[in-house]
This record gives structure tokens, C-alpha cells and sequence, in this order.
């Protein structure tokens, strides 16, 4: 090699050595109460009418799994008000029909916005730590955050 090549791959060397050695981008900070903003509608532009996001993220397999985060012996013991004893898709579509009424019932834009207000088959967004949501943030949006903040109680 001769000696301008020789600079040249070392100054390449230099530069990348900086790079691998860098820390990645700082993530943007942001509250809790935000990031469940942003999700929500999100969530809400990934659904059609009358599709609960229940229903949305378990056909998705994104953000909490939905219904087929459960096992069919779960999925009957949370939704067990329902007849629990049919087949596991036609419960899902039931399940999924019970959500929309109980959203529109709370006047909620959500399932998850209802199971927050009231704890009955899942906890809405209670059931996600501020590093879940930030996983989901990422997931659903293309970006990196970190959420800060504490649970706050549902005022929708």
C-alpha cells in the first residue's frame, strides 16, 4: 500500500472505531400521559369501525396481543359473562362486540380507555409499565422513547 492509501484506510479505521464506540441517539423524554395520547391514536388509525383494539392487536400481533395474548382457558375465564363455551373464534367476535359496546357505554375512543375506567377484562393502560409503552412506542411508531411519569388516574 502506499502511503496515501495507508492514511486513508487509517483515518477509516479512526472514524469507525468512533462510531461502534459512540453511544446511540439520546431518546426523546416524554410523559406517560403523552405517550398513551400518541398510542391511542395510533391504535385508533390501525382499526377499523367496529373492530376493538382487543380484537386490532391480537389479528396485528402488535402492542399488547390482544385476545390472543390469552390462552383459550383465560380468554373464557375473563370474558367468562359471555358463553364461555363455544368455539374460541366465536367467542373472540363476541368478546369483541362486548368491548365496543362497553366503550361506547363509557363514552371512551378505546377498549383500553374503558378497561382503564373500570378494571373489568384487563386494566387498560394500567397494564403497561412506562418501558412497555415506550416498547409499544417504538413498535407502532418508529421511534425511541423514554416515558417518564407516574400512573395517573383515568380523565379521558
Amino acid at each position: 500500500m502506499d502511503n496515501e492509501a495507508e492514511q486513508i484506510f487509517e483515518q477509516t479505521i479512526q472514524i469507525l472505531d468512533q462510531e461502534t464506540l459512540s453511544s446511540p441517539p439520546a431518546t426523546e423524554q416524554i410523559h406517560r400521559d403523552q405517550a398513551i395520547s400518541r398510542l391511542r391514536k395510533r391504535l385508533i388509525e390501525m382499526s377499523w369501525p367496529g373492530q376493538s383494539i382487543c380484537e386490532m392487536a391480537g389479528q396485528r400481533q402488535v402492542f399488547c396481543g390482544g385476545f390472543r395474548r390469552h390462552t383459550d382457558e383465560e380468554l373464557r375465564a375473563r370474558y367468562g359473562f359471555l358463553d364461555s363455551n363455544q368455539a374460541r373464534a366465536e367467542l373472540e367476535l363476541q368478546a369483541n362486540a362486548w368491548q365496543i359496546r362497553r366503550q361506547v357505554e363509557c363514552g371512551t375512543r378505546t377498549s383500553c380507555d374503558a378497561q382503564w375506567q373500570h378494571y373489568e377484562t384487563c386494566r387498560g393502560w394500567d397494564d403497561f409499565t412506562n418501558g412497555q409503552l415506550a416498547g409499544f412506542f417504538a413498535e407502532l411508531m418508529g421511534v425511541r422513547v423514554e416515558v417518564v411519569g407516574e400512573k395517573t388516574l383515568a380523565v379521558l
